[in-house]
């Protein structure tokens, strides 16, 4: 189902708007990306699930979730073979989506676009189209239920706490369709376009018991479930994720793909696929065979 959720709000001192976009990564298989994907495709696609959050050019970022992302494709052909249209109509585009589909949960969107100086967020589901709203989720309402209990607690700054909730849902909650990694768009005003954000982290899986005085470990080994990555805004088409105990790095890419049958397929257009990588000393980015 996955778990999506974006707000904006206005930073102390700045006199711009702000807004973050997180989407997870999971793609739960099902009988849809099994026949639409190459055998590498599914593989790549089962193990490291796509980013559903797509910038489809600097002012427009739509965000997906649901049961079948064949609606989150056919939204993305369409902008393709329209050409040239306004940011804000977008969303009705969205909606006339949602409400052919099948079933309401087959597909939500929250569309975040920069117009006339503004950001403004749109959100589609439940049979309804909210515009220009504060904050939006759509996907799994379990995820959003343990994101909100996370986020409020202990008198914290909300906006702070809202990154770290998000990343704790996604390491684990009570609904397994949502996982994988945690993924940031922010609208950039030095570049005038929604990047995916810059982030370095580390994260265990075992808790650890420190005795007064001792040095706390901060990052445990692989084989404690240690890691540490880096996530690479490369341009609004490719985000490049590295582990540093794996190698080859994940790239999620709108326009390269693993084999031609995904390359030709109209249902995947748009959709920020994986692809394993290596980057050379020079910088240089290759397939990874």
């Amino acid at each position: 189902m996955s778990f999506i959720y974006a707000e904006k709000y206005r930073d102390n001192g700045s006199e711009h708007e702000t807004v973050q976009i997180f989407c997870d990564t999971k793609i739960t298989p099902n009988n849809y990306t099994s026949a639409c994907l190459s055998d590498i495709g599914y593989d790549l696609v089962r193990k490291y699930g796509i980013v559903k959050s797509t910038i489809c050019c600097p002012e427009l970022c739509i965000s997906f979730a649901g049961n079948n992302i064949l609606y989150a494709s056919k939204l993305f052909k369409k902008l393709k073979d329209i050409g040239s249209f306004e940011v804000a109509d977008v969303s009705d585009h969205a909606f006339h989506l949602h409400l052919s589909a099948e079933s309401q949960n087959d597909i939500e969107f929250v569309i975040a676009y920069f117009s006339n100086d503004h950001i403004h967020i749109d959100c589609v589901k439940n049979g309804k189209l909210e515009k220009d709203v504060t904050l939006a989720h759509i996907g799994s309402d379990d995820a959003f239920s343990a994101f909100q209990e996370a986020r409020l607690q202990d008198n914290c700054d909300v906006v702070k706490q809202t990154d770290i909730a998000f990343r704790n849902v996604v390491d684990g909650c009570k609904d397994d369709s949502v996982g994988g990694r945690a993924v940031k768009v922010v609208y950039d005003y030095q570049y005038g376009s929604f990047v995916y954000q810059r982030v370095r982290s580390f994260c265990t899986s075992k808790p650890q018991t420190v005795a007064l005085g001792e040095n706390i470990v901060f990052h445990t080994s692989a084989s404690d479930g240690g890691y540490s990555y880096e996530v690479v805004h490369k341009d609004i088409e490719n985000i490049l994720f590295l582990i540093d105990q794996m190698k080859p790095d994940i790239l999620y890419s709108r326009r390269f793909r693993v084999d031609s049958k995904d390359a030709d397929n109209p249902l995947l257009f748009g959709l920020m696929m994986p692809m394993l990588v290596v980057e050379k000393e020079n910088g240089e980015i290759i397939r990874y065979q």
